[in-house]
């Protein structure tokens, strides 16, 4: 059960690439930045997918689609988790035109009408709030076609420290069809009182 809370706190620290804005590589491209965490977070993947470290482990990490994903991270909760404590996050998704035409809410636009790249971001932001014990979290991106439930532990979740291997296959193709898509935000995690317990920000890059 606390394993299935560790999953949100590892889920939202990852993130996407620096590859080039308009041209990134075709696959999965990550890079996480963790501001403020209540304990303590190190994250490891098996190969040489990623090109940097920090103190909280793997950084800048790039994977085909169909590749295996595989490592472990360690996460040290340092305090009880109890009813009312929330995340929030707030997302922006950019996709960027390519050949002759790009699609977008289902409408087709030909790129010799467009002189920036399309910035879906003013159309399509996304936030979500979620508990962080009590009830599942529901987590569904747009653009990527991304939807995920996450199972909550019953409240409180006193301070444990969890490590787990990670054992991940990416599905075969891209799920935006080779459209290359910008994923970023920040979330925050709050105690019911306001105050305010961690902070990641997130970018991420599929093409």
């Amino acid at each position: 059960m606390l394993s299935r809370f560790s999953t949100v706190l590892v889920g939202l620290t990852l993130s996407l690439s620096t590859a080039q804005l308009l041209a990134p590589p075709k696959g999965l491209s990550f890079t996480r930045e963790i501001s403020e965490i209540p304990g303590s977070f190190d994250l490891v993947f098996d190969g040489n997918q990623c090109k940097s470290q920090d103190a909280h482990g793997d950084n800048d990490c790039h994977f085909e689609w169909g590749e295996d994903v595989t490592g472990s991270y360690k996460l040290q909760v340092d305090h009880t988790i109890d009813e009312g404590d929330q995340m929030e996050g707030h997302f922006k998704v950019r996709g960027y035109y390519q050949n002759s035409l790009i699609i977008c809410n289902n409408h087709a636009f030909p790129t010799n009408t467009l002189t920036q790249p399309l910035q879906i971001d003013s159309l399509i932001p996304y936030s979500f709030t979620c508990p962080l014990c009590g009830e599942d979290c529901v987590l569904s991106f747009p653009v990527v076609k991304f939807t995920y439930t996450i199972p909550l532990p019953p409240c409180p979740v006193p301070a444990h420290t969890v490590q787990t291997n990670i054992e991940y296959r990416l599905q075969p193709d891209s799920p935006t069809e080779g459209i290359p898509t910008h994923v970023e935000g920040i979330v925050k995690i709050y105690r019911s009182t306001g105050e305010q317990m961690a902070e990641f920000s997130v970018s991420a890059y599929v093409k």
